[in-house]
């Protein structure tokens, strides 16, 4: 599984899988050699739209949190249970890295808190 981020990777591959749902966040094209390509169109109200190709973070993040896309590529062989564990556990050390960096401001903000009150009061 790669993502492809410009039109130009995607040309002459061939397309294994699409999804294209009238109320889906974005369209979602997959070719057979594993090629993630993930684009959203925004429409300005007017006869013009917008066209924006997603960045493989971005794509990653919206292919993996998709369960009908994710479902569909993991029966087609193109994403495997590895990469939902790996998707799963970089996820978890995000989450943890993001509360170990509140707890750590939390803390310093107590720390200073206390200080100042300890001033203030005696």
């Amino acid at each position: 599984m790669y993502f492809i981020e410009t039109e130009e990777e995607l040309r002459g591959k061939r397309i294994a899988f699409t999804h294209m749902a009238q109320f889906a966040e974005a369209i979602t094209i997959v070719t057979e050699d594993k090629g993630i390509f993930v684009i959203e169109q925004e429409d300005d109200g007017g006869f013009s739209k917008e066209t924006y190709v997603y960045n493989e973070p971005r794509a990653h993040k919206y292919i993996f949190e998709s369960r009908y896309i994710l479902g569909e590529l993991k029966n087609l062989g193109i994403i495997t249970k590895e990469d939902v564990h790996n998707y799963n556990e970089e996820r978890r050390l995000e989450r943890e890295r993001i509360a170990a960096e509140e707890a750590a401001r939390r803390e310093k903000w107590e720390k200073e808190e206390y200080e100042r009150l300890s001033k203030q009061f005696g």
